[in-house]
């Protein structure tokens, strides 16, 4: 038989082989602790997990986490703490030792691509941010049908994130859907109440929040929509039935698709709506009453960002310019509104704020904004 001795020090041994092998922790002990016959960094790691198993419990992140910035194992009275786990509610350790259980609940974004998404990134800081038992990960789909059925066999897949191109045809095949995101046609959020999948979207809300964080007041005045596919469906519909805007005004190039979205507001809201085919000459008349200009087309994005679809010379003091495209952090459109001393906001703000009306869906508890707009600013200017 082993003796318990021989399995921690076979303990001891993988341990140090293992943490040599995880490339991604670059242990470096500080210069005044290199002394001549010191015992390096991950010697200190090995002999703490040995230490640890010998005294039958555990060493955990946050010790790891000594290792890393000191180049040291430091063993606190943690060591002496039972092994608990993960989702007893001690929602001060799951922030600091956030570890998959049974009991995680999965959420993902699903699309095709997906490998440039910032969504997992975004909502696992804000899961680790109030210490909850989640975890985000993405999928690249092309079965849409298969992809639910799944999300609906496994208990624990919590919440999904919907993005192109299945943003429509995702609505085939959850359970409900609200009336409002129904008639705007598409979906980027399905929550899974028990077995009962529903649908909804926060492309809208997320631009109606970004507005009222901003300190924009909608209700009343004359809103110009550029542009008539998705977002811009979405922000309309969302504006005509929740903001009362005094009047709302829609122009774009692709005429069939404008008429249908014009039509579709006007049968299910009571907003006062005006649409025509974008021109240089109507894009003046409508900029020359509008109030807040919502630009919804992809001019301006990367790589085409010198591009902007409203001349600067159009602008008028008093109006507000949110532009929906956030790569670049900055649009020459928004460039040039602030240049006029215009109100601008960036369509970031609209991405945060979509994605924390999902983290709450998914999760019932107020999103960590301002973690969340961190995580996405950090990621957009590396």
């Amino acid at each position: 038989m082993t003796s318990f001795g021989s399995w921690a020090a076979d303990v001891q041994y993988r341990a140090l082989g293992a943490v040599r092998r995880i490339s991604s922790i670059r242990l470096s002990a500080n210069a005044s602790e290199r002394k001549k016959g010191a015992a390096s960094p991950v010697t200190q790691m090995a002999g703490a997990i040995r230490h640890a198993a010998t005294r039958n419990s555990r060493l955990d992140v946050a010790d790891m986490v000594q290792v890393y910035h000191r180049g040291r194992v430091k063993l606190t009275e943690r060591e002496e703490r039972p092994i608990k786990p993960y989702g007893d509610g001690q929602e001060g350790d799951m922030k600091k030792d956030r570890r998959i259980s049974a009991g995680t609940r999965v959420c993902a974004v699903i699309g095709n691509p997906v490998a440039h998404s910032l969504s997992p990134a975004v909502h696992n800081a804000a899961f680790e941010e109030l210490g909850l038992d989640f975890v985000y990960v993405a999928f690249r789909v092309e079965d849409v049908a298969s992809a639910v059925a799944g999300m609906r066999a496994f208990e624990n897949f919590r919440g999904m994130s919907v993005t192109i191109p299945h943003k429509t045809e995702i609505m085939k095949y959850v359970d409900g859907i609200d009336e409002a995101d129904r008639s705007i046609g598409s979906i980027n959020t399905v929550v899974n109440e028990q077995g009962r999948l529903i649908g909804s979207g926060t492309d809208g809300p997320g631009a109606l929040r970004a507005l009222a964080d901003a300190g924009v007041e909608v209700e009343g005045r004359s809103i110009l929509v550029l542009g008539s596919g998705g977002a811009a469906r979405a922000i309309a519909f969302t504006l005509a039935r929740n903001a009362r805007p005094g009047k709302l005004s829609i122009l774009d190039v692709d005429e069939s698709q404008l008429g249908r979205l014009t039509a579709d507001l006007r049968n299910g809201t009571d907003a006062r709506v005006e649409s025509g085919k974008l021109s240089d000459g109507s894009l003046a008349r409508a900029m020359g009453h509008a109030d807040v200009i919502l630009h919804c087309t992809p001019v301006g994005m990367h790589p085409n960002e010198d591009a902007a679809l409203v001349p600067a010379a159009l602008f008028r003091p008093g109006q507000v310019v949110f532009d929906i495209v956030y790569t670049p952090l900055e649009t020459k459109l928004l460039a040039d509104a602030r240049s006029r001393g215009l109100k601008v906001i960036p369509g970031v703000e609209m991405f945060v704020h979509q994605a924390a009306l999902q983290f709450e869906r998914f999760t019932g508890v107020d999103a960590p904004v301002g973690v969340m707009r961190r995580v996405v600013m950090e990621r957009l200017k590396s």
